[in-house]
């Protein structure tokens, strides 16, 4: 499940810097593309969770996200995002999401003393920010909304390649438990 993990990190990265390269196009023009990628995003955490919930410990934040970036996924699937801008502020909720959930972990591998939490609290730090901007972005212009949900979808990858970096060294060891 690491490397689907790693694998979906990639693509969502990428998909971020395709929305940067293509910043002029509206929401709609490539609305299939993003909601697959969330979607498979969300899958990836569901299954993550069934898969290695004997293996892991407290991930129960995984199933949170699976299941959010998987009901977003069907929602822009289904051409309920009308605008752009509320495209920006459903982007920005599952940025801040996944930030929050990032957070939680963050600050659970701190009270354990757990190895790792610094750098799952800066990933954690930058999502909610970026999330805030995306809502905030709306009210005061300034990027272009396909841009927006191109960070989005960066921070995301970033999350899920860190993600795929601490399992294998979570799991690399059968006597550690995790709580990435």
């Amino acid at each position: 499940m690491r490397i689907a993990s790693l694998v979906v990190g990639i693509l969502l990265v990428g998909t971020g810097i395709w929305c940067f390269t293509n910043s002029g196009f509206t929401f709609l023009s490539f609305a299939f593309i993003l909601g697959c990628m969330v979607f498979l995003s969300g899958l990836c955490h569901i299954v993550a969770f069934f898969l290695e919930k004997k293996r892991l410990f407290k991930e129960e934040w995984r199933l949170a996200e699976g299941l959010w970036s998987t009901l977003f996924g069907v929602l822009i699937l289904s051409d309920l995002l009308i605008t752009d801008e509320i495209a920006v502020v459903c982007f920005g909720m599952w940025i801040l999401n996944s930030g929050i959930n990032r957070a939680i972990v963050a600050m659970a591998q701190w009270k354990e003393k757990k190895n790792g939490w610094h750098f799952t609290a800066a990933f954690a730090a930058a999502s909610i920010l970026a999330g805030l901007f995306a809502f905030l972005n709306p009210l005061v212009g300034g990027f272009g909304m396909v841009a927006i949900i191109g960070i989005a979808f960066l921070f995301q990858g970033a999350n899920m390649i860190v993600i795929a970096v601490q399992m294998k060294k979570i799991l690399g060891n059968p006597q550690k438990e995790s709580l990435t």
